[in-house]
Formats: C-alpha cells, structure tokens, sequence
C-alpha cells in the first residue's frame, strides 16, 4: 500500500466533501462518517488495507454522485485503502465509458489474466465483479 497516494486521494476527497457539505446536506452527513478514516489516511496511518467506509449507496441511491469529481474521488480512495488495483479498475471504467466493454472482452481478459497472473487472479475477478456490480445498479 502506498501512503503517500493514498494520503493524497484522501485529501482530494475530503476537500470535496467539504466544498459539497457547504450546498448539500447530504455531502456533510458523509463527510462526518468517514472524516476519521481520512483523517487517519492523511495522517498516515493506514499501513495495510482496510474496508472504506461505506457510501455507496448515498452515489447510487440518493444522487451524491451528480456533484463533479466526488464520485471519482471517493472509487480512487476506496480502491486505494482496500488495496484494490487502481489502474485496472480505471482501465474498466475507461472501457465502459468508451462503450468497448462487452461480455466478449470482459471474458477473454479474465482469460489473460488467468493465465497471466495466476494467484492473484481471484482478486482482479472481484475488481471486475464490483465494477460490474456498480455499472448495473447505475443503469437501474
């Protein structure tokens, strides 16, 4: 684990939690539930992986996510405390956005990177799987 990009991608975020918090009574009732998480993130000390705080459900359910960058910011920090391959994640993101993300190509990189990675497999399906898991309840 990185601390100084994790330190980083914790400060991005909570700036723009405060910014939001000043217009969005919504973005302030999150950033009081993970303000120690950042906290000790910007601090620097979060030394192993650790479960972000949960706000998933305030981006995809009650609309947090329509502030500009908050989104991004909080899947960059959550990726990186729980120690998830942040480029593969982007890669995915950037596919899905390009519309080349089809069952097809999803199927023959979990076969590369089967082959590729071996051991370490397991934990690019469940990127892939979260990512998945995002995109539909997105669309629902």
């Amino acid at each position: 684990m990185d601390k100084h990009e994790l330190q980083r991608d914790a400060a991005s975020l909570h700036e723009l939690l405060e910014t939001y918090s000043q217009v969005d009574p919504l973005a302030a009732q999150c950033l009081e539930m993970i303000r120690g998480q950042l906290a000790e993130a910007m601090k620097k000390r979060i030394h192993k992986p650790t479960r972000a705080v949960s706000l998933h459900y305030y981006f995809l359910e009650e609309g947090l996510g329509r502030h500009a960058g908050l989104w991004e910011a909080y899947a960059r920090y959550s990726n990186r405390i729980e120690g998830r391959d942040v480029t593969e994640a982007r890669r995915l993101d950037a596919d899905f956005r390009s519309g080349s993300l089809t069952r097809e190509s999803l199927s023959r990189d979990i076969q590369n990177q089967q082959a590729k990675h071996g051991g370490t497999f397991s934990r690019r399906v469940e990127t892939i799987q979260r990512f998945l898991k995002r995109i539909a309840r997105s669309l629902q």
